[in-house]
């Protein structure tokens, strides 16, 4: 004999359109994915929380600078009220020869200012407190803010991961599976199993009033489909010699 390799190699026969393994596919595809999504939708409600812990921060910051316009206000008055006594004081000092209305006016001037000078002091305490929660308040909001800003960017990082990388594994993962243990050729399943999670996962999205649009769906049902494809692909070849054509 020749040195012929006579080893027998069998050939997977070729098998027609699968259901049970386009449900396998199914099954574990829309897991996987699913998976994927309530991780996105956790770090969405995140981003949520943090948008609406920033928005009561910029609440809180408003009602300390309320307070301090309105202390600023009322001193401002009172020392206009100061300034016009002081004048009507110093109008009527210098006139010996008072009437008695202008005699009136003058003593309540004078009594006036004494009992404002009580509410000056009152007022500049009130304005200087209003002040340092104010400028407590906007330090504590700016750690803070820093703070949800951080969480913020994370978690949209983490959602544009979850979109571009895990969510095509997914698929990719659950076609390579179906190739590798599959027995016959089975590409296709996998690949319109992928194309069904699509829709499904897309279907959930609007019933949850996520906003979406038909080519959206339509590029991610392609781009699922050829991401299922490669990886059906990649399974057959780790499986072994597929069934001539």
């Amino acid at each position: 004999m020749s040195g012929e390799d006579n080893t027998y190699v069998p050939k997977r026969p070729k098998s027609t359109f699968s259901v049970a393994w386009f449900l396998v596919g199914l099954i574990i595809m829309l897991g996987l994915r699913a998976g994927v999504q309530f991780y996105i939708h956790q770090q969405t409600a995140a981003i949520e929380t943090s948008k609406a812990a920033v928005e009561a921060s910029g609440g809180e910051m408003e009602t300390a600078q309320k307070a301090w316009d309105d202390a600023w206000a009322k001193q401002s008055e009172l020392e206009s009220e100061q300034w016009d006594l002081d004048s009507t004081i110093s109008r009527l000092e210098g006139n010996a020869e008072r009437s008695e209305d202008e005699q009136t006016e003058y003593d309540t001037a004078v009594a006036r200012k004494s009992a404002l000078e009580t509410e000056l002091a009152a007022a500049a305490e009130a304005l200087t407190a209003a002040e340092t929660a104010r400028d407590a308040l906007m330090e504590k909001q700016f750690e803070k803010g820093s703070e949800e800003l951080k969480g913020m960017f994370g978690a949209g990082l983490g959602i544009i991961v979850a979109y571009m990388v895990f969510a095509p594994f997914c698929y990719f993962l659950g076609a390579l599976i179906i190739g590798w243990r599959s027995p016959g050729n089975t590409i296709i399943e996998p690949a319109l199993a992928a194309v069904l999670v699509v829709l499904a996962i897309a279907g959930w999205e609007v019933s949850q009033g996520a906003a979406t649009s038909v080519p959206c769906i339509g590029c991610s049902s392609i781009f699922s489909f050829v991401v299922a494809l490669l990886g059906g692909i990649i399974g057959e070849k780790i499986q072994g010699p597929a069934a001539a054509a």
